[in-house]
């Protein structure tokens, strides 16, 4: 299983993330994914993603993470989508335009918003940012993928 960590700082008084805490958060799952790892922060510094990678439906670099949509949300994510092919299908997308269940998930909340999480089927737990609305939107599957979160 991947693992997935993260640093959301509400008060913009607060000091801003700091790379070495991803780093070290990052370093600490590293058992949970030893394929590859990626880190993202925003430009305000605000806040702050960190992926450690277990390769199985997509072993190649296309689901690397934390990723980001044309649409500037951002995901990082473990677990497996059953259904990905055929919400893939249902949202009209090609099996040429994605390549990995990550991406479904974020065309899924593109369309869906909140709402798409009834649509998926699996073990899964994934936090994405949503750069317009400017919000966290946190969800897991009702009985396997634990999601821990520190502020």
């Amino acid at each position: 299983m991947c693992g997935i960590a993260g640093i959301i700082r509400k008060n913009k008084n607060s000091e801003p993330i700091d790379i070495k805490s991803l780093e070290e958060m990052s370093r600490l799952i590293e058992h949970r994914g030893p394929d590859s790892h990626g880190i993202h922060i925003d430009q305000n510094k605000r806040f702050g993603l960190a992926h450690r990678r277990l390769s199985i439906l997509d072993l190649s670099s296309s689901g690397d993470q934390p990723m980001r949509c044309p649409s500037g949300n951002w995901i990082v994510y473990n677990g497996e989508l059953y259904n990905y092919k055929e919400i893939a299908s249902r949202l009209g997308l090609e099996e040429l335009e994605f390549k990995s269940d990550t991406q479904v998930i974020l065309a899924a909340y593109a369309k869906w918003g909140k709402d798409c999480v009834r649509e998926f089927r699996g073990m899964f737990a994934f936090v994405i940012w949503d750069e317009k609305e400017q919000y966290f939107f946190c969800a897991r599957d009702h009985f396997g993928i634990t999601l821990q979160w520190h502020n």
